[in-house]
C-alpha cells in the first residue's frame, strides 16, 4: 500500500518565474538554457522498502541488507514528498535509521554521517546532500515509486497527487 502525498515541483527550490514567452523557468536558469536543464532533470526510482534503488540511467543499486541505510533513504524521500523545504536533521536521521536506539550524540552522529558517506558512495553523491542543518535530497532530483514513473512528471506539473513507498 502506497500514501498518497503532495509534490509541489515548483517549491522544492524557491520561487519560479516566468520568461517573456510566459513559460516556467527555473530561478537562477537564463531563459535561452530552461529547456537543456530541463532535461537534464535526473530520476530517482526508490523501491516500496527501499531494498533497491536507481539514479538516471545508472545500474540498480540493491540495499536490501543494508536496513538502516533503507530506512535514512525512505525518511529522505518521504521529508522531500511532504516538505520539499524541509531538511532531515542529524537526530532525526539517527531516529529514522535505527529506531529505538539509543547513543550518545556523538556515537549517533557518527553512524549518520557514515550512513550518508556510504549512501553517497553507492550513487548519491551529488543528490544526497548537507544543508544547514541536516540533509536532503537535492531538489533537481525527481523522486518516484517505480510503479509512478510514467504519472510522476504529469503530477508534478498539474500538483496531483505522487505516491511515496511508505515504511
Amino acid at each position: 500500500m502506497t500514501t498518497p502525498l503532495r509534490l509541489d515541483a515548483a517549491s522544492t527550490c524557491s520561487e519560479p518565474s516566468l520568461s517573456a514567452d510566459d513559460s516556467f523557468v527555473p530561478p537562477s536558469v537564463p531563459p535561452s538554457s530552461a529547456r537543456a536543464e530541463a532535461t537534464k532533470r535526473l530520476l530517482l526510482r526508490v523501491s516500496a522498502g527501499a531494498e533497491w534503488f536507481e539514479l538516471g540511467d545508472r545500474d540498480r543499486v540493491v540495499l536490501e541488507t543494508r536496513i538502516p541505510l533503507r530506512r535514512l533513504l525512505l525518511a529522505l524521500a518521504r521529508m522531500r514528498a511532504s516538505s520539499p523545504t524541509s531538511v532531515l536533521p542529524v537526530p532525526a536521521a539517527f531516529e529514522a535509521g535505527w529506531p529505538g536506539e539509543r547513543a550518545t550524540p556523538t556515537a549517533a552522529a557518527m553512524r549518520v554521517y557514515t550512513a550518508v558517506h556510504t549512501l553517497r558512495r553507492l550513487g548519491l553523491r551529488g543528490v544526497l546532500v548537507r544543508r544547514r542543518r541536516g540533509y536532503v535530497l537535492d531538489c533537481d532530483v525527481e523522486i518516484v515509486a517505480p510503479n509512478e514513473e510514467r504519472t510522476s512528471q504529469a503530477a508534478a506539473e498539474t500538483g496531483g497527487e505522487l505516491t511515496v513507498p511508505p515504511a
